[in-house]
């Protein structure tokens, strides 16, 4: 039992191939995000370094960077690398998966 593609989908499929291949993006082909059941991201900032391993608690933000009012805070586990705060604060987002906020990208 295989696949079956329309031919014109087949056609659509190509030409977001070919469009990719030679760098011209996909306008005029839709893409659509895939986000997985169950999970949510948000962004915020941490204050202090965070450890790999370690939970911290995130302070949520909205996208632009700027305080939610009243503020609202998370614990969230950091299980890739060490995300080092010489001074102020850094950006991360977190996502819910499974049950728990993890940590899933952080600003350099």
């Amino acid at each position: 039992m295989g696949v079956r593609f329309s031919r014109r989908s087949a056609k659509r499929i190509i030409r977001a191939v070919r469009a990719h291949e030679a760098g011209k993006g996909t306008r005029g082909v839709h893409w659509h995000e895939f986000k997985g059941r169950g999970t949510r991201t948000v962004l915020g900032t941490i204050s202090a370094t965070w450890a790999k391993g370690a939970a911290a608690t995130v302070v949520r933000t909205k996208g632009d960077g700027s305080a939610l009012v009243p503020q609202k805070t998370l614990s969230a586990m950091n299980w890739f690398a060490t995300v080092t705060v010489t001074a102020g604060t850094k950006r991360v987002a977190v996502s819910r998966i499974g049950g728990h906020w993890c940590l899933v990208a952080a600003e350099c």
